[in-house]
């Protein structure tokens, strides 16, 4: 009966534990991320200088009144700031071993097929043993009007 007690008392402890937490996006909506997440406005990197090589176009996001915001695991982030800031990524601290990795395993004369196979691999340990697990975009509007989406063709080219 003790052991039952003690089981019941332990796992009150064990429900409180969380995972993920819900964080307010500029006071525009909430949302439910896992603890090692945090967001970045677009707006707010609109102003590095190599916000165009990722084919953003800012008009469109403007014209309809829209703030896109990217939301991941806060490593993924960093590097993105980095190559925003115009950054040697090669000096990165996630990068730089994968480097070194596969210009080894390029002398080693594998077939470019076995290579290319063994580096996706790599990069998914890599990604693994960092605890780094994604990214995503979110579009928010405060007057979202269903009618202004479906009859202008130029929003579906926003990120294509």
């Amino acid at each position: 009966m003790k052991k039952i007690l003690l089981l019941i008392i332990t796992s009150f402890f064990i429900t409180n534990i969380s995972f993920s937490k819900i964080t307010n996006v500029d006071n525009k909506f909430n949302i439910d991320i896992p603890n090692n997440f945090t967001h970045v406005s677009l707006k707010e990197l609109s102003d590095h200088q190599n916000i165009d090589d990722m084919g953003i176009d800012f008009d469109v996001l403007e014209d309809y009144g829209l703030n896109a915001y990217i939301i991941g695991d806060k490593k993924i982030l960093e590097l993105l700031i980095s190559f925003l800031n115009g950054d040697d990524l090669t000096n990165n601290k996630y990068i730089k071993p994968l480097i070194r990795k596969f210009e080894k395993k390029a002398q080693s004369g594998i077939s470019e097929n076995q290579y290319s196979k063994w580096m996706v691999n790599e990069i998914k340990k890599a990604l693994k043993k960092e605890k780094i697990s994604g990214w995503i975009i979110a579009l928010a509007s405060n007057d979202l009007d269903k009618k202004r989406f479906r009859d202008r063709p130029r929003f579906r080219r926003v990120w294509c």
